[in-house]
This record gives C-alpha cells, sequence and structure tokens, in this order.
C-alpha cells in the first residue's frame, strides 16, 4: 500500500502475478488473466485502513496451481495458508482482467475481453466481497 509516495506494506500473491491494479480511496484492486505461464486468474481487493486481503481466484480448468496434483480437481484447500481471504470463484469469465477495473455505481467492473469467443463479457464484482 503507499501513502504519500512511500510504501507501506506490500504482500505477496504466490503463483498469482498482479497486472492491472487501481488505487481507489478505500482500497487497492488487481487483477490477473490466466496464461501458459500462470494459467489461474484472480481479483483481489486490499482494504487501504485495514489492511485486509480478498482474493476471488477463477482456476484454470486444464492446469491450476490450486489443483490437487495426484487428482487434478480444483479444491479451496489449497487455498489455506494464503495471507487474507481467498476464495474459489467458478469458472473464468470471458472479461479483461488485464486492464485496470473501474468502479461504476457500487460495481468493481472488468471491461469485456474481445480476444473470447463472442467478443467477451463485461465482469461486474461487489467492490467489497468480490462476488
Amino acid at each position: 500500500m503507499q501513502r504519500r509516495g512511500r510504501l507501506r506494506r506490500a504482500d505477496s500473491c504466490r503463483a498469482v502475478l498482479l497486472r492491472g491494479v487501481m488505487v481507489a480511496p478505500e482500497a487497492v484492486y488487481g487483477g490477473r488473466q490466466g496464461d501458459g505461464g500462470l494459467p489461474d486468474s484472480m481479483v483481489c481487493r486490499v482494504d487501504r485502513s485495514t489492511g485486509a486481503l480478498g482474493v476471488a481466484v477463477f482456476p484454470n480448468t486444464v492446469d491450476s496451481a490450486f489443483s490437487d496434483p495426484q487428482t487434478g480437481v480444483v479444491d479451496s484447500r489449497s487455498l489455506a495458508g494464503r495471507p487474507g481471504s481467498w476464495r474459489l470463484a467458478g469458472s473464468l469469465p470471458s472479461a479483461d482482467l488485464q486492464h485496470v477495473p473501474r468502479l461504476s455505481a457500487g460495481s468493481l467492473l472488468f471491461a469485456r475481453d474481445p480476444n473470447q469467443a463472442g467478443g467477451g463479457k463485461a465482469l461486474r464484482l461487489d467492490p467489497l466481497t468480490l462476488r
């Protein structure tokens, strides 16, 4: 987190690197689109006053870092031990999580991904719960 040009604290998100980051008055939001090297996608929120971290993971169905190595099944137990509150959010939406989101009318909005079949679809999440 940053205040007045100084970094106050940084947290690592193992296996997921952030791309689009937006600093809002209440929170810092970020996202990451899965790719060949790191296949899972995610959205996160860091509360600027408490430092609380919330993460919604959209696991890749083939090669997820959150799947059991023996069975390949993605299970919420794989999120144990990570800082903050992590949850599996289901299948990946056809939104563009690589670019900075917008806050709009009580929603965190990620634009549609034009590279997806059918032009993609925007993703709206609650800015507090990421649901």
